[in-house]
Parts: structure tokens; sequence; C-alpha cells
């Protein structure tokens, strides 16, 4: 798995992830694609198959999202169907199944969003159901470092640097989680 945070500060929003990639007994690096890159004015930041990840840094071109349109409906009507879309048309399944035990899907991903709108940083988050949240916070979390990295963006709340902030918790989850390692990434809009 993998930890990407981000963070609402004064109009921008600043994301970071870590680089690890860890597939049943195999854990490696990666410097391509990167967890969290910038593409047409919005961060994407993902966690979970490296193919979802794969999928959206060299197909998806996110919608641009119009001045007048609130912020959450610009994420559930067009940007998670168009990311559905590109999805299924690169061969992901985005429909779940039933197994023994519920539901589950044959990729297991989440993604954080940060947009920028009428001068505010804007994070959000989309689930492999579709399903977009909006954190209370300043600031959001995902990927299996997500518990330690949110105590130490909430341990940090006062501090006034962003970047510093995403650095410290991308490292303390890389300290305390074994699926989270390598080169800390940095993305800001």
């Amino acid at each position: 798995m993998s930890v990407v945070v981000g963070i609402e500060h004064k109009g921008e929003v600043w994301m970071a992830a870590d680089s690890l990639i860890t597939e049943d007994e195999i854990t490696f690096e990666t410097s391509e694609p990167p967890k969290v890159f910038e593409w047409n004015e919005v961060l994407i930041g993902a966690c979970g198959s490296f193919r979802v990840g794969n999928v959206i840094f060299e197909y998806f071109e996110p919608p641009k999202i119009k001045v007048d349109e609130d912020p959450l409906s610009f994420m559930v009507r067009r940007f998670a169907p168009a990311l559905r879309a590109v999805l299924e048309e690169n061969d992901i399944d985005t429909k779940y199944k039933v197994v023994e035990d519920g539901f589950q899907l044959a990729e297991d991903w989440v993604i954080m969003v940060g947009l920028t709108w009428k001068g505010e940083g804007r994070i959000y988050i989309v689930d492999d159901d579709f399903s977009v949240s909006r954190a209370a916070n300043n600031y959001a979390f995902i990927g299996s470092g997500g518990e330690v990295a949110a105590g130490a963006l909430h341990a940090t709340q006062s501090s006034k640097r962003p970047e510093a902030r995403i650095k410290a918790a991308v490292a303390a989850a890389s300290k305390h989680v074994s699926t989270v390692g390598g080169k800390i990434v940095v993305e800001h809009i």
C-alpha cells in the first residue's frame, strides 16, 4: 500500500506521497509514475492498485471545474464519472462482485484529489466505489500509512509551513508502517 497526505493551506493544496511499491512479497521503490502528480490544474494522489494509478497517470485528463460550479457537485457529477469511464476503457473492473464474505472489487484503490476554486484549496477523496467525500479538517490522508500520517498532521496543525507538515507526516508513516517508504514526492497547486 502507500500513504498520500494533503493539506489545504491559504488557497493552495499541498500533497505528498511515499514511493514504495509493495505487492505480495515484492517491495521496491519507484520513480515513475509518482503516486502524486499534477494534471490539468488538479492534484491526484493514488493508493492501492498500482495498475489503477498507472491508468490515471497515463490516460486520465481531469475535467476543469467551472467558476460557477459547486466543487462537490463537480466531483460527483463530472470528475468521478470521467474517472470511471477511463478506468473501464482500460479494462479496470469497476463493478463490485458478490463473494463469500460480502462484496469486493478486483482492484482495490482510493485517490485523493486537490483543486482550487475561487481562491480556496479543496481536497476530496474518491473511493473505489466512486463515492466522493471531503474531510472536515484542512487535511486528508489515504493508504496503509494514513492513520500514522494523520497523527503527525494533527500534531503539526499550528505550523504555518505546509510542505514541512506533509513531509513530516509521510516520514512518520515511513518510520512506523512497513508498507510505506522511499523518497517523499511533493506537489502543490
